[in-house]
C-alpha cells in the first residue's frame, strides 16, 4: 500500500497559492480591483487552495479572515475620500510632495486597514514605498522585491511555507487600491525630462478650464486634423501645446520656416534686435561696452507677456499676404553635419540650386535633399497648417480664437515675423542703446535712460510687454545691491562690465535634467534605497538554495553572483562580469579598473547609482573570493 510522504503537508500548504508576480496579478484582478463596486473576495487576497485548506484545517482562523474581509469590505464602502483630502492636502495648484503623498497613503491605509490586517509601522513602510514607486520612477523589479520582502505580524499565525504568498498577495491588494485611490485624487503627468510629477486633480482641472479661458479657447464640432493637444502647468495657469506631427510633415514646415527666416532677416533693424547666436552677441555686447567706456551706462530687462498667445491672426494673415507676394521661388537644402556620432540636421534657402549646394559643401553637409518651393504655397501651408486650427483634447474638439500654440513647428518663425513687425520701428532709438532680445527677453544697456524708457513705453503701448517683469536701473551710483544684472542665464556685472554664467540658476535647476532628480524624487529614491536593503538572511536562503547541489557547478555559482550584482550594480555591469571570456585571468585592479568604466558609463562620471547601497563592497569581495 502507498503511503503519504510526511512532508506532503507542507508541499500542499506550498503549493496553494501562485508564485508571487505583481505584473501578472494586477492584470488578473485589474478588471476586479477597477470596479465600480470594488467587491472583496478573501480568494482574490489569499487564493482559493489556500482559503480551502485554511477552513478545513483552521477552522476559527479561516471566520476570522471571512470577518477582516467584511470588515474592509464595509470600510471601503463607507470611505469618503473628500475628508481624507481635507485632512492631508494643501489645496494649492503645486506639485504633490512625496512627504504629503506619504501621509495620504498612510491615513488611507490607517482608515482602511487599521487595527487589524495592518499595524501602524507597517503603514508608515508600505506607504514610503509605494509613494516613492510613483515619484520616484523605480524599477518594476527593484518595486517588486521591495515590497514583497516587507512582513506582515498579520501572517505570523499562518504555515511558515505559506507566509511570502500570502503576503505578497497582501500587499498586491493593498498597493492596487492605493492606485486606484491616487488616480482618482491626482493628475499624473511628466516634466520635460519624462520625470513623473503629480497635482491636485480638481484644482488641476480648474487651472486648465481657467486656462484655456483666458488663451480664448471654445468648443467646436468641427473635424480634426489630429493634432493632439496638451496642457501643461506654469505659473498663474496653464500653457496648452499642440502636438502629433509625423516626420514628413515636420519637413515640410521646416521648408517653410526656412524660407520666412531669410525673407525677415530682409526686412529692417529687427535682425539686429534679435539674438541668433550667443557668440554674435558677445561680440556685439564688447564693441559697444568699448565704444562707451567713459559714459554712465544704465541698464534695463523686460519680458514679453504671453508671447505665443499675443499675436494677431488677422493682422498676421495680412502682413504674411505682403511679405510672400508677389510670388517667388526659392530652393532649400537639407543637409547633415556629422560632427559626431549623432548628426546635426540643418536647413539652407536661396534663390538658386548650385548656391545651396555649395552653402551645404562650405558647411560640410551631407546633402539630403533640395527642394524648389514657391511663396504662394509657403502661404497656403501656414494657413491650412498653424492658424485657427482645431485639435482633439480629451474626447472634445477646441479651436483657439486667437494666438499661436507652443509645440507647432511654424509658431516660433511666425511669433519671431510678428515681432520684428514692432521691433522695426525701434530702429531710430537703437544708435543710443544696445539692445537684444532672446526669444520674449529683452536687455537694453544705454548710455541715455530716455532712450530706454521711450522703448518701453513703445512696446508697452503695443500691448506685448509684461509691465510686471520690467527692471529698470537709473540710479547707478546708489544701486550698490544691483551690481549684477541677470538675464537668460548670464550676470552682467556693471562696475567692470564683465559678463559671466549664472551658475547659481543651473546649480537651483539641474533638477531639470534627467541625471538629476528633482528634489523630491530625490527624497523618493532615497527612502526606496533605504527600504531595498536586505537582510542577512535573505542572502543566506538565495546562498542556501544556489549552492545546494554542489559547490563545483559554475551554473549556480554564475547565478548566485548575478543576484548579488543585479541588487547591487544593476543589470549592465552584471552582464558584464558574467559574459567577460578572460575572468579567470585578470587581476584584481583589471577588474576594479573595468568596473569603474562600466559604472562611469551608465551612470555618469562622478555619480554612484542610487541603487548602489553599503552591500557593495560585500559583493565585490565575495566574488573575487570565488573567482568569477
Amino acid at each position: 500500500m502507498r503511503t503519504r510522504k510526511r512532508h506532503c503537508k507542507g508541499k500542499t500548504w506550498a503549493s496553494s497559492s501562485d508564485k508571487p508576480n505583481l505584473k501578472d496579478f494586477l492584470e488578473k484582478n485589474r478588471a476586479v480591483i477597477f470596479s465600480s463596486g470594488f467587491e472583496v473576495d478573501v480568494t482574490i487576497l489569499f487564493g482559493s487552495k489556500f482559503c480551502s485548506e485554511l477552513k478545513s484545517r483552521l477552522p476559527e482562523s479561516y471566520d476570522n479572515l471571512l470577518r477582516c474581509s467584511e470588515k474592509l469590505k464595509q470600510r471601503i464602502n463607507g470611505f469618503r475620500l473628500g475628508r481624507l483630502m481635507k485632512d492631508t492636502m494643501v489645496k494649492e495648484l503645486k506639485i504633490v510632495t512625496y512627504g504629503q503623498l506619504k501621509y495620504f497613503f498612510c491615513k488611507t491605509m490607517a482608515l482602511l486597514f487599521g487595527d487589524y490586517l495592518l499595524s501602524t509601522s507597517e503603514s508608515q513602510n508600505l506607504a514610503g514605498i509605494c509613494a516613492s514607486a510613483l515619484l520616484g520612477n523605480v524599477g518594476a523589479d527593484e518595486f517588486e522585491v521591495t515590497l514583497f520582502k516587507q512582513r506582515l505580524s498579520f501572517c505570523d499565525q499562518l504555515p511558515v511555507k505559506c507566509r511570502f504568498n500570502v503576503r505578497s498577495n497582501v500587499f498586491s491588494f493593498v498597493y492596487l487600491f492605493l492606485m486606484k485611490i491616487a488616480r482618482k485624487t491626482f493628475y499624473f503627468t511628466k516634466n520635460r525630462c519624462e520625470q513623473r510629477v503629480l497635482y491636485l486633480k480638481h484644482l488641476w482641472q480648474k487651472a486648465i478650464a481657467e486656462g484655456l479661458h483666458k488663451s480664448g479657447a471654445v468648443f467646436v464640432e468641427d473635424a480634426t486634423n489630429g493634432r493632439k493637444l496638451h496642457v501643461i502647468p506654469k505659473r498663474g495657469g496653464c500653457r496648452p501645446v499642440v502636438s502629433g506631427f509625423g516626420r514628413s510633415e515636420k519637413d515640410t514646415m521646416a521648408i517653410v520656416a526656412t524660407v520666412l527666416e531669410v525673407l525677415i532677416d530682409r526686412t529692417g533693424s529687427s535682425a539686429d534686435i534679435r539674438l541668433k547666436s550667443f557668440p554674435q552677441f558677445f561680440e556685439s555686447y564688447k564693441i559697444f561696452i568699448d565704444r562707451n567706456k567713459e559714459n554712465q551706462l544704465f541698464w534695463g530687462t523686460a519680458d514679453i507677456t504671453n508671447c505665443f498667445g499675443s499675436v494677431n491672426l488677422e493682422k498676421l494673415k495680412q502682413r504674411l499676404r505682403q511679405l510672400l507676394f508677389p510670388e517667388r521661388t526659392f530652393y532649400v537644402g537639407k543637409g547633415l553635419v556629422t560632427k559626431n556620432a549623432r548628426g546635426k540636421v540643418i536647413y539652407r534657402a536661396g534663390v538658386t540650386r548650385t548656391g545651396i549646394q555649395n552653402t551645404l559643401q562650405k558647411l560640410k553637409a551631407r546633402t539630403l535633399f533640395i527642394r524648389e518651393v514657391k511663396t504662394g504655397d509657403a502661404y497656403n501651408i501656414i494657413i491650412n497648417e498653424a492658424l485657427g486650427q482645431t485639435f482633439d483634447f480629451k474626447n472634445k474638439k477646441l479651436k483657439f480664437s486667437d494666438g499661436l500654440l507652443q509645440g507647432h513647428p511654424l509658431s516660433p518663425v511666425l511669433t519671431q515675423f510678428w515681432l520684428s513687425l514692432f521691433e522695426n520701428r525701434i530702429g531710430p532709438v537703437t544708435d543710443q542703446l544696445f539692445i537684444k532680445r532672446y526669444v520674449d527677453d529683452y536687455l537694453l544697456v544705454g548710455t541715455d535712460k530716455t532712450s530706454i524708457v521711450k522703448v518701453l513705453e513703445y512696446l508697452n503701448s503695443q500691448k506685448i510687454l509684461n509691465w510686471d517683469n520690467v527692471k529698470v536701473d537709473f540710479e547707478y551710483d546708489l544701486c550698490a545691491s544691483a551690481d549684477l544684472i541677470r538675464w537668460c542665464g548670464f550676470v552682467f556685472d556693471k562696475t567692470d562690465n564683465h559678463v559671466s554664467i549664472d551658475y547659481q540658476r543651473y546649480k537651483d535647476k539641474t533638477f531639470c535634467y534627467p541625471l538629476f532628480p528633482s528634489p523630491n524624487q530625490r527624497l523618493a529614491l532615497s527612502a526606496f534605497q533605504r527600504s531595498l536593503g536586505y537582510t542577512v538572511s535573505y542572502y543566506v536562503a538565495i546562498f542556501r538554495k544556489c549552492l545546494r547541489q554542489s559547490l563545483n557547478q559554475n551554473s549556480d555559482i554564475n547565478r548566485f553572483v548575478y543576484f548579488i550584482y543585479k541588487a547591487v550594480f544593476g543589470r549592465l555591469l552584471a552582464k558584464h562580469r558574467l559574459e567577460t571570456k578572460q575572468k579567470n585571468t585578470e587581476t584584481d585592479e583589471t577588474r576594479n579598473w573595468k568596473s569603474g568604466q562600466i559604472i562611469k558609463k551608465g551612470y555618469g562620471n562622478g555619480r554612484r547609482d542610487w541603487r548602489q547601497s553599503d552591500l557593495t563592497g560585500v559583493a565585490w569581495n565575495v566574488c573575487v573570493c570565488m573567482n568569477v
